[in-house]
């Protein structure tokens, strides 16, 4: 889309946008080969490959993606850079992705206003290793991370207006942020009030500055956040894209997929913090107790904004979709629980206390980053299990039953259709050295049919979406025990 913005300020994708496209990639190497971007093999440089895939034809007839066009449009700049160095395309999204990564540094580092160790903490828990690994995607996540962390320090310096038109450009490549958005001017205005002692209809209205500077801010953060609407509205007949083609349900938003963002052990935020999410809900609950303090609030806010913003994600049908380690969504809403759980433990007293979760927290971030530089942390990709889940699997599989797709889609190594691999006679279970550990089927089926240990009772886990687990410990030997790995079992008849 930058290629198209840049060669005729549209993003209308041309024939010669490819060809420009494969241009700059051939000017850094000479081998490029691609199926979809080729002008030697299709004659339309590969555009009709892409209808239906990413790109989709309009009520004019022009080809648009499915995503808003702003990450491109703010992209431009490092293109021309990149073009100009004869680097590939893709360096211009790392450039763009650094940059807004180093402004939202600046912000933390020199914004706020707190102590040196204050900003010692957020920078560690925030500069981790999937932070860096997501600078080189070129893909919004690591630009809405920046403009989230920049919203929330804007936040914590009562510029709650201006957080608020951060969040409302930050929905521009994901649309529900505008309702966090909406939140914050709500919040903003409603603070104005306390600030200004504002008790009746009269002393607002004759408060002529502060009424003027919030209609302001709702109409410019009101324009930007209805903008990808009113551009699909209008191309397409529809405000979102991505649900009318079916990309997204709102009838998948489920109470276990709310957990498994953020708890998830193959892909959740849990991977990257583990202390911050396991505390989490105890700050949150903890801080209404102190909710006149200026920290608890923002606790009670932050958090509200990480939950506020995981329920739209919660309506995508490729919940095991591609990754850096960790669901790119779980990576970007749980940096505002960064910001809380950090703003918790500078509001505790008790500085034994508070230097013991501050040490604990270093030292569970120092084994985690140990971890990963040995790659005995996460998974490969996101078709392979994490180690994490996979010790959970062989020792103690009870306590852990991931949505099926993920635990589907993980065991054999593809991204397939759930209801394909799950609509036939045979269910798979994951076998470690010859003993089955847990095994998956629907949840209308009886599991003395299934059950392949006579003798072993499993403990049993319903899911959300109509499947359920078996699970079982060291006692339902199925295979050698040169076996591990997923093995189908069939119901007996009747």
């Amino acid at each position: 889309m930058s290629q198209s913005l840049l060669n005729h300020a549209s993003s209308n994708l041309k024939e010669k946008d490819i060809k420009d496209t494969v241009d700059s990639f051939k000017r850094k190497s000479h081998d490029f080969n691609d199926f979809y971007l080729n002008c030697e093999q299709h004659k339309d440089c590969g555009v009709s490959l892409l209808i239906n895939k990413g790109y989709f034809h309009s009520n004019e007839g022009n080809l648009y993606s499915y995503h808003f066009y702003f990450y491109s449009l703010v992209n431009i700049p490092a293109l021309l850079i990149s073009n100009a160095i004869s680097a590939s395309p893709t360096t211009a999204f790392y450039l763009t992705n650094t940059m807004f990564f180093i402004i939202s540094l600046y912000f933390i580092v020199f914004l706020l206003r707190d102590k040196f160790s204050y900003k010692i903490l957020i920078l560690l828990l925030f500069s981790s290793k999937v932070t860096l690994a997501y600078l080189k995607w070129p893909h919004p996540e690591a630009i809405t991370v920046s403009l989230l962390v920049i919203s929330l320090c804007l936040i914590k310096q009562k510029q709650l207006y201006w957080a608020s038109l951060i969040f409302a450009f930050a929905s521009l490549q994901y649309q529900p942020l505008g309702i966090i958005s909406a939140i914050i001017l709500i919040y903003a205005f409603i603070n104005d009030i306390k600030e200004h002692e504002i008790k009746s209809l009269n002393d607002l209205l004759i408060n002529k500055k502060l009424i003027t500077r919030s209609i302001i801010f709702a109409i410019v953060s009101g324009m930007i956040v209805l903008a990808p609407s009113m551009f699909y509205l209008y191309h397409f007949s529809t405000p979102n894209l991505i649900a009318s083609i079916g990309a997204s349900k709102s009838e998948l938003i489920t109470f276990s997929r709310f957990i498994s963002m953020y708890y998830d052990l193959n892909q959740g935020a849990i991977l990257l913090f583990p202390v911050v999410l396991l505390l989490s809900p105890i700050c949150f609950i903890a801080s209404f107790f102190s909710i006149k303090k200026e920290r608890s609030k923002n606790v009670i806010l932050f958090t509200i904004i990480s939950a506020a913003s995981v329920i739209p994600c919660l309506t995508t049908t490729n919940w095991n979709s591609g990754a850096e380690n960790v669901m790119r969504y779980a990576f970007w809403v749980s940096i505002p629980l960064i910001f809380a759980f950090v703003e918790f433990i500078f509001s505790i007293k008790n500085n034994k206390l508070k230097t013991t979760i501050i040490l604990i927290t270093i030292v569970s971030q120092i084994v985690i980053f140990t971890m990963q530089k040995k790659e005995k942390y996460f998974s490969s990709s996101h078709t392979v299990p994490s180690y994490i889940a996979l010790a959970f699997y062989n020792h103690i599989p009870p306590l852990y039953n991931p949505e099926a797709e993920i635990y589907i889609e993980r065991a054999f190594n593809a991204e397939l259709p759930l209801r394909d691999i799950m609509s036939g006679k045979k269910y798979p279970g994951y076998v470690k050295r010859g003993y089955l550990k847990k095994l998956i089927a629907p949840a209308n089926m009886d599991v003395s049919l299934l059950n392949p240990c006579h003798n072993v009772t499993p403990s049993i886990k319903a899911t959300s979406d109509g499947w359920v687990y078996y699970n079982y410990g060291n006692n339902c030997q199925v295979a050698d025990k040169s076996k591990t790995g997923v093995v189908m079992f069939s119901p007996r008849q009747q």
